[in-house]
């Protein structure tokens, strides 16, 4: 981004629809439109941004929703890891699958809807320095 900061993908929803214009969502699509046309900008930090803007157009709030980009780009690790004491992740591949179809299922599949997907992604942030990991 060479040194400019990039705003966070609520903002840039707010300013599309101060604009005049309407995001959705189709399948792995984001269309906009609008009366009159964007300012280049705007559509540029869209395209930077697609990703976490699609998310949060789906439901997700924008702290999982940066964690969900994090993991998105993210490989599974070749080796079994810790994932919490006591609960050691054997098949990092497999298990990768599975986090990837409760976040395609949305925000109102049953490990989201009650957190635990949300918490799977802290801890997975902490231990392969994603988002937020100190």
């Amino acid at each position: 981004m060479g040194g400019r900061a990039v705003k966070p993908a609520v903002a840039l929803i707010r300013e599309v629809e101060a604009a005049g214009g309407r995001l959705a969502v189709a399948g792995d699509k984001l269309s906009v439109t609008a009366a009159a046309q964007l300012a280049e900008n705007l559509v540029n930090e869209l395209r930077v941004q697609k990703t976490e803007v699609m998310l949060l157009l789906r439901g997700w709030d924008s702290d999982t929703a940066r964690l969900i980009e994090w993991f998105l780009r993210t490989e599974p690790p070749p080796e079994p890891f810790p994932l919490y004491p006591h609960l050691t992740v054997i098949a990092p591949a497999r298990w990768w699958q599975a986090i990837r179809r409760d976040i395609a299922a949305g925000p109102g599949v049953a490990r989201a809807f009650y957190g635990a997907l949300q918490n799977d992604l802290k801890r997975l942030a902490e231990l392969f320095d994603g988002p937020g990991a100190r």
